[in-house]
């Protein structure tokens, strides 16, 4: 996984599972969506005003919540509003790093 994507990982598996530990059948699925939600993110924050477009930004969040329902991991489908709110913040504060590819 990439830095950023091991990022996301780490933060979305305190977010969504117990103790922060991803099961271990769920692990190469979550390395899976995590490297896609950040190619999804490093696509869409770079536009101009993203931050500022209330548009841009649910769009981007509905993609990440489809991503999470696709996944077939139960914690992340049951939590995937909390969790897609969670992976926006964390991409406003590495907007930066997640531009660097």
């Amino acid at each position: 996984m990439t830095q950023e994507a091991t990022t996301f990982y780490a933060h979305i598996a305190h977010e969504a599972f117990d103790k922060g530990e991803v099961p271990t059948e769920a692990k190469a699925k979550m390395k899976v969506l995590m490297e896609a939600i950040v190619e999804t993110l490093q696509d869409s924050i770079g536009s101009i005003d993203f931050w500022t477009n209330a548009d841009k930004q649910k769009n981007t969040r509905s993609q990440i919540k489809t991503a999470l329902t696709l996944t077939e991991i139960p914690e992340l489908k049951q939590k995937r509003e909390r969790i897609a709110v969670e992976i926006m913040k964390l991409a406003k504060n590495r907007h930066g790093a997640l531009l660097r590819r």
